[in-house]
């Protein structure tokens, strides 16, 4: 269940709850209505705000889970996946572009023509094939 509330208190807690070596810390936070433990590595609230919050039973005691801020940014919101512009072949022009390249690679094979001169002789019985 969701709660509205003014917050009243904050107090930061010695304790790490995962250890010291992780930069998460422990805030007890009173409000209005409510006294729950806040684990949080960047404290986003003060006295006198006003919250929106879950209050949920723990092991050792209750915890204030702050509701999502709707103006935060996700983690990766630069992020866009584009696009692949490669045109793929359809299944008989790719065995076409297969047959060419074996016969490239036979020629180079044979020492008739470079390594470098593969890729330009495969285009070009491709598009003798290709017709």
């Amino acid at each position: 269940m969701s709660y509205n509330a003014q917050i009243k208190e904050i107090h930061k807690l010695d304790r790490r709850p995962f250890g010291d070596k992780n930069n998460i810390y422990t805030y007890q936070i009173t409000t209005t209505k409510h006294t729950g433990l806040l684990y949080t590595s960047e404290l986003s609230v003060a006295e006198g705000d006003h919250i929106q919050y879950d209050y949920v039973q723990q092991k050792n005691g209750w915890k204030i889970v702050l509701a999502k801020d709707e103006n935060k940014k996700p983690l990766y919101s630069n992020y866009t996946k584009q696009e692949q512009s490669v045109a793929r072949l359809d299944t008989g022009r790719s065995i076409l572009l297969q047959v060419a390249f074996k016969e490239a690679s036979q020629a180079y094979i044979a020492g008739k023509i470079s390594q470098d001169e593969v890729g330009s002789l495969t285009n070009k019985y491709f598009n003798i094939i290709d017709k």
